[in-house]
């Protein structure tokens, strides 16, 4: 009988279909290459900025970098084209493989043992990241797409052959042939940033429209909005109340005993499991179980009130605990002074002996803060100041995004403004409280600088520029040699402006509608890219916003576990918070490992599983919950 299907490639996909895949891929490069010039133009200046921040190798490296790329652009675009083609037909073959790589995309290849290879990965992953957030759904729609066509498993982001990863990876591997500088290749992947770097949106977009017109899911958009539509949740009754009606049916009078016993034990043993508590403080809390279960079955309101002694003194060991060396456990002296301390617990569960260990607990966990008070008021009054610095650097980054966003300033200008303008902002808002006419002078001078370079359509606004000009070019100067901007590119700077200004004094009254469409074109290409950064970084800041939320919960005294380089733990209290909540000062133990970390800085190691919250209230609390669930079921 003879076979009538259709002949397969050896990925397994038909090659009618793997030939659509491949159109795209030729499509996503004729796309990208149109973005060629300005993506390299961006990534210079990037080089540029970046090579003047300060006198070192670093720097020095940035600046050949951009003057490389400025001389040889011509040779990058051909090699970034060669590479990106070579990268996008590998990764549309891959997702025609449909099966799992052994190693999955995204995972650290442990095999790459050398350090600059695990470095450029990292970096890579995090710049996609940032980009793919920011195309979140064109992303995910295209999926769907491919999926369809395919006849597959849908194709998530990570499979997604039109992922910023591909496109990164070419970007990088040209560079390398580019610069056989090995050094530079991970200073110029850094500076491709979304508002850098190509833009994906429009390149995905038009890649979703032709799989649209080609019928391949033509509403797959308003199918992926409908699975996005939040479902609406029913309210359950609250854990306190459901601990309620199964302890005491017929009111809280009415405990019954042998339920209370019960769930006691089962707390107990949910501690005793419970990997967030350190094994050595574990054993511990264990050691209260008799006395607690005679303080909760002769006060039941144990199990309903928080603040109960019996409850705080469970509280009072972890917080002690907590200062304790991890790697040393049990072995550690001041394990040893804990334990000492709980010897006095009173086995028959008096609450006035509960009181008096927990005031002693507190003094062990808090034992050093004295001697660390001349180091503590040094770092706060750093941490102050640079929280100060911060609030006026973004005060002013507001002032100049709320002036270009619309892309209606020049390029140029746009440059001058936030990479050295904002420097005078940020000194113009730091002084506001004492001199605030500086703040309004120089808000001044920003809006008369994007007023002067705009085209002036008769001879009034002529007569008008060439009337403000001198003090304009002075107030510049003058602001510009206080944040000490001095240079060639100072000088760059002035000379393309005065060409701008000689312009705008030659330009007819009346633009003929060629140029009017030439300006609104260039305006709207440029808001596009103002708004695509925009939304990367609303992207950015959604990914942080959960462990922000809970770093807003945090209070002087809370206790976090950081990991250290070498992969061991140890845990800081929490000594001061900034009045912005900004700043954050830790201590280790008795003053160890004093430092200070911004809350970005806080919210990134927390998502990268490098920090975590100890909750040292409510133990008890969380436990019978947990011991609850287990009893009845969720």
């Amino acid at each position: 009988m003879a076979d009538n299907t259709t002949p397969r490639e050896e990925t397994g996909v038909a090659p009618d279909r793997m030939a659509l895949l491949h159109t795209l891929a030729f499509a996503a490069m004729r796309l990208s290459a149109a973005q060629f010039d300005g993506f390299t133009t961006r990534l210079a200046q990037a080089l540029s900025t970046s090579g003047q921040a300060e006198d070192s190798d670093e720097s020095a490296l940035c600046r050949s970098a951009s003057e490389h790329l400025n001389r040889q652009r011509v040779t990058f675009h051909r090699l970034l084209a060669e590479s990106l083609q070579e990268s996008l037909l590998q990764a549309v073959q891959a997702t025609g493989m449909q099966g799992e790589s052994l190693l999955e995309s995204g995972a650290m290849d442990l095999s790459l043992v050398d350090f600059a290879a695990m470095e450029r990965k990292v970096l890579i992953d995090n710049l996609s990241q940032a980009i793919d957030a920011a195309n979140a759904e064109a992303l995910a729609v295209l999926g769907m797409r491919i999926a369809h066509w395919l006849q597959s498993e849908v194709v998530g982001i990570r499979a997604n052959p039109f992922r910023a990863e591909i496109f990164l990876k070419a970007a990088g591997n040209a560079w390398g042939k580019f610069d056989l500088n090995a050094a530079s290749q991970r200073i110029v992947l850094r500076e491709m940033r979304p508002e850098v770097f190509l833009q994906l949106g429009p390149i995905l977009q038009a890649l979703n429209q032709e799989l649209a017109i080609r019928q391949v899911l033509p509403d797959a958009e308003q199918e992926y909005r409908r699975k996005r539509a939040t479902p609406i949740l029913s309210f359950t009754p609250s854990e306190q109340e459901k601990l309620r009606r199964w302890l005491a049916p017929d009111g809280i009078l009415n405990v019954i005993d042998a339920r209370a016993a019960g769930l006691l034990d089962k707390a107990f043993d949910q501690l005793r499991r419970d990997e967030d508590i350190p094994p050595a403080v574990r054993a511990l809390i264990e050691g209260l179980r008799v006395p607690l279960r005679k303080s909760a079955l002769a006060d039941k309101e144990f199990f309903f009130r928080e603040a109960h002694p019996a409850r705080r003194l469970v509280d009072a060991v972890l917080t002690a605990g907590l200062a304790c060396d991890p790697e040393k456990a049990s072995a550690d002296p001041l394990h040893e002074r804990i334990a000492q301390v709980m010897d006095c617990v009173d086995p028959e569960g008096s609450e006035t002996s509960f009181d008096r260990i927990i005031a002693e607990l507190q003094s062990i966990a808090t034992e050093g803060d004295d001697a660390l008070a001349g180091k503590l008021n040094r770092a706060i009054a750093g941490a102050t100041t640079q929280e100060n610095i911060g609030q006026a650097q973004q005060l002013a980054q507001e002032d100049v995004i709320a002036r270009i966003e619309t892309g209606e300033v020049p390029g140029f200008v746009e440059t001058f403004l936030q990479h050295q303008w904002s420097r005078v902002l940020s000194f113009a808002h730091g002084t506001h409280s004492s001199k605030p006419e500086v703040l309004t002078n120089v808000l001044k001078a920003m809006d008369d600088l994007i007023w002067s370079v705009k085209p002036k359509l008769g001879p009034e606004e002529r007569r008008d520029l060439v009337e403000r000009l001198p003090g304009l070019l002075s107030m510049l100067n003058a602001w510009l040699n206080v944040v000490k901007w001095e240079g060639a590119e100072r000088d760059a700077f002035f000379s393309e402006l005065a060409e701008r200004h000689a312009s705008a004094l030659r330009m007819p009254a009346e633009l003929t509608p060629r140029h009017q469409l030439e300006l609104r074109m260039n305006v709207v290409q440029k808001a596009s890219e103002h708004q695509l950064a925009k939304r990367a970084q609303q992207q950015q800041d959604a990914a942080l916003a959960d462990f922000l939320r809970q770093i807003d919960g945090l209070a002087q005294g809370s206790w976090l576990e950081f990991v250290r380089n070498d992969g061991g733990k140890v845990n800081c209290r929490l000594m001061w918070i900034s009045p912005g909540r900004s700043r954050f000062v830790f201590a280790g133990r008795q003053g160890q490992l004093l430092f200070t970390l911004t809350n970005e800085a806080l919210a990134q190691a927390m998502r990268a599983d490098r920090t975590r919250i100890h909750a040292t209230s409510g133990v008890i609390g969380r436990a019978l919950q947990a011991a609850l669930r287990e009893i009845v079921g969720n």
